[in-house]
């Protein structure tokens, strides 16, 4: 009994190692294997955005120079991860970003009736106004009702109109001479000299001339 004891022992142990060689053999085939799709540097990873995964209208761009990126693309590298994985890595970012992203049509909304018609008004005088690098930061922020409220006073201070619609249903888009003598004859402006109101009315006579000439 002992020898078939020790006989079954020596079996065991045998498929033991037997099923030991042969997994580790699996491990390093399939190591071999994702070696073979793996970039040959950090920085050969390439940034897909998943297809559909962006609403439409809406741009998303993610910046290859962003230190985070950096980081994610070696440590994927460091593990092993062929594009594909990377690629699920890239996935979830944007999924998260996408999700801290204020709603449009809800922010639209509490800027009132006209609440698109303020957005694209804010971003065109934005556009015009600014220099490239300035717009570009402008453009890069979420559109919030707050966001344009703060471009729209910028519009004030240079000598634009605050947002009115006219009768034909467009925006006024600059201030007329005679709205400007009746904004010299408000208290606010020979009174009380308050900053932000005098400056308003000097850069609107300052557009003024501007398009008279």
């Amino acid at each position: 009994m002992a020898e078939h004891h020790r006989a079954a022992e020596s079996k065991i142990f045998t498929r033991k190692d037997a099923l030991k060689k042969e997994v580790q053999e699996e491990l390093e085939a399939a190591t071999a294997e994702a070696r073979k799709n793996l970039p040959a540097s950090p920085d050969a990873y390439k940034i897909n955005l998943p297809a559909k995964i962006v609403p439409e209208g809406l741009e998303f761009k993610i910046d290859e120079q962003n230190p985070m990126m950096t980081y994610v693309r070696q440590i994927a590298h460091e593990r092993g991860l062929p594009q594909s994985e990377f690629d699920k890595i890239i996935e979830g970012y944007v999924k998260s970003e996408l999700a801290q992203m204020p709603d449009y049509e809800s922010e639209a909304k509490k800027l009132g009736d006209h609440g698109e018609l303020r957005i694209e008004r804010a971003n065109a005088w934005a556009r015009q106004n600014l220099s490239a690098e300035a717009y570009k930061v402008i453009e890069s922020l979420a559109v919030t009702a707050d966001a344009v409220k703060a471009v729209e006073e910028l519009m004030v201070l240079a000598g634009s109109p605050a947002f009115q619609i006219r009768e034909d249903g467009t925006p006024k888009e600059a201030l007329t001479r005679e709205d400007l003598q009746k904004m010299q004859d408000d208290p606010r402006y020979y009174r009380d000299q308050e900053p932000a109101f005098v400056r308003q009315v000097q850069a609107g006579f300052r557009a003024l001339a501007k398009q008279q000439r």
